[in-house]
């Protein structure tokens, strides 16, 4: 569904869609060239909310990429735009999408990239920097597109773009989706609203990230991490939790890893390892279950529980209770994370 209302139309302008015909590919290209904004940024890949376009027709050994955007978080996103009138707009194009996302990511290198950001720049008369719109200094940007395509988890994106998809591709890209490949499904509608043209886009398939498990979901680095708390306030309490979790971690009284939207603790005790808190942007999860499991008593379970009520009112939730991060205090966040800390070290004695 397409993330826009029109609430009240006053001057009564006619609102109709203007589809693409079998002719328009090339135009349908330059309008996703000339208004990036209609790329659906958010949902491709949740951790970046901004895209340009760095490339054109970007040639390589085995075909040309229709357009190549580059989001701030420096990753790569190749689309290829089908309209459903062409007959190629079928599940062959994923193949080729999938062959120039391997290519992409087994033979360029940040250098390579920085390149066509220069020609395309020089070509199309950029008059703004594209740096300076990623809000990102060069050396930064070239470190975030190194990890990007050595990585295989946060290689390129690859983005079907066209009017109408078929379902055939649809589920094609889901299963891909679910092994973890970074390709995604975008529809684009054209609408007149009085004189104005609206360019809509919007994901027709799983995102990238609501297909895998948290532990499969690329790592992230602390300061994108904390970019996914929606305020100021949350991402206070996000930016102290860390700091916290990674003094605990160089104790070695537990082992932290953060994925796509979660800053997890893992602690060890006997004969048993497991998840103990998982930090979300909205929520304090505790496993009890894993705490169970690896002290192998359940009063001190009754003991840990109780202790963080005394200090905040947990969810009714047995396995998985947790604390909302908008109710959190300095001073109850202090009281929070001082009890979990003494349960770190009691499990490290005991293990």
């Amino acid at each position: 569904m397409a993330e826009f209302a029109i609430i009240d139309n006053p001057d009564n302008y006619e609102i109709m869609e203007k589809p693409f015909s079998s002719n328009d590919e090339k135009e349908f290209e330059s309008l996703l060239e000339a208004h990036p904004e209609a790329l659906p940024i958010g949902k491709i890949d949740p951790i970046a909310d901004l895209a340009v376009v760095i490339g054109r027709q970007v040639t390589i050994p085995i075909g040309s990429i229709d357009l190549l955007f580059l989001d701030n978080k420096g990753r790569l996103i190749l689309v290829e735009c089908k309209l459903v009138k062409n007959p190629e707009a079928r599940r062959e194009v994923l193949s080729q999408l999938i062959e120039y996302g391997l290519y992409v990511s087994r033979n360029w290198n940040p250098q390579r990239v920085l390149s066509i950001v220069e020609e395309y720049t020089r070509k199309q008369k950029v008059k703004t920097d594209i740096m300076s719109s990623l809000h990102l200094d060069e050396k930064t940007l070239r470190k975030k597109i190194d990890e990007g395509l050595s990585s295989r988890a946060k290689g390129p994106i690859l983005v079907l773009a066209g009017d109408v998809l078929e379902q055939r591709a649809l589920v094609l890209s889901n299963h891909l989706n679910k092994h973890n490949f970074p390709i995604v499904c975008t529809e684009f509608r054209r609408f007149q609203i009085g004189k104005a043209n609206l360019l809509v886009g919007s994901v027709r398939d799983a995102t990238l990230l609501s297909t895998v498990s948290t532990s499969q979901r690329a790592a992230l680095e602390d300061d994108e991490w904390l970019q996914t708390f929606k305020t100021e306030q949350e991402r206070n309490v996000g930016a102290e939790l860390l700091r916290w979790a990674r003094e605990l971690e160089q104790a070695k009284l537990c082992g932290v890893r953060i994925g796509s939207s979660e800053l997890m603790i893992d602690a060890w005790g006997k004969g048993s390892q497991g998840k103990l808190v998982s930090i979300t942007t909205e929520r304090i999860y505790v496993y009890l279950n894993n705490l169970q499991k690896m002290v192998g008593n359940a009063n001190k379970v009754r003991v840990f529980r109780s202790k963080i009520e005394m200090i905040v009112q947990l969810s009714k939730r047995e396995q998985y209770p947790s604390i909302t991060i908008k109710s959190l205090r300095e001073d109850k966040l202090k009281q929070i994370e001082s009890v979990i800390e003494y349960v770190l070290k009691d499990l490290k004695a005991s293990a």
